[in-house]
């Protein structure tokens, strides 16, 4: 479960230092090479240990938050990957010739033509999913369900069935993705 946690670990530079470090309403960023951003959880404890001290570590070590069990731990070193991923120069090496192509389309809008038919599941409630559900078998599962979710608890019986899924970050931070 955990390899694809210390993958993301492994990306961020040894010598990387977080130059900020900080917790909004919704959000958390971390500033080093990049900015890193994860979206700050609902539910948890509503702490971080040693919150104030943050700035001046290493990314690393901000990173390996990531496997926390403290939600808002998970989120800070998500942060923290986030903002060594997101560094110009990793940017423009790994996707700059797909960000010339894409510009600035909803996700969604981008991968209608590809979702077409097929059996296709969304981890996390995104605004205007009526689009692709007029196009394909759309199941989506959510920790707090609306109307005609599933809740995230279904994953294990509803993503062996899919063809697509598409979810967040937010996997990382609720230990969702393996699921």
């Amino acid at each position: 479960m955990w390899k694809i946690y210390d993958d993301l670990i492994a990306v961020v530079p040894d010598n990387s230092v977080a130059s900020s470090c900080l917790a909004g309403l919704s959000w958390f960023l971390v500033r080093s090479q990049g900015i890193g951003v994860a979206m700050r959880p609902r539910e948890g404890e509503e702490t971080v240990p040693h919150a104030g001290e943050l700035a001046g570590m290493k990314t690393r070590e901000l990173a390996f938050l990531v496997k926390s069990w403290n939600p808002y731990e998970a989120a800070l070193g998500l942060a923290a990957i986030n903002s060594a991923l997101n560094a110009p120069d990793v940017v423009e090496r790994s996707c700059g010739p797909l960000l010339d192509r894409t510009g600035n389309e909803n996700v969604f809008t981008y991968l209608l033509e590809k979702l077409r038919g097929k059996r296709v599941a969304v981890i996390g409630h995104f605004r205007d999913l009526e689009r692709i559900a007029a196009v394909c078998h759309l199941s989506i599962l959510e920790r707090r369900p609306e109307p005609g979710d599933l809740p995230d608890t279904a994953c294990e019986f509803v993503l062996p069935e899919q063809e697509v899924v598409i979810m967040t970050a937010t996997t990382l931070i609720n230990k969702t993705l393996h699921a």
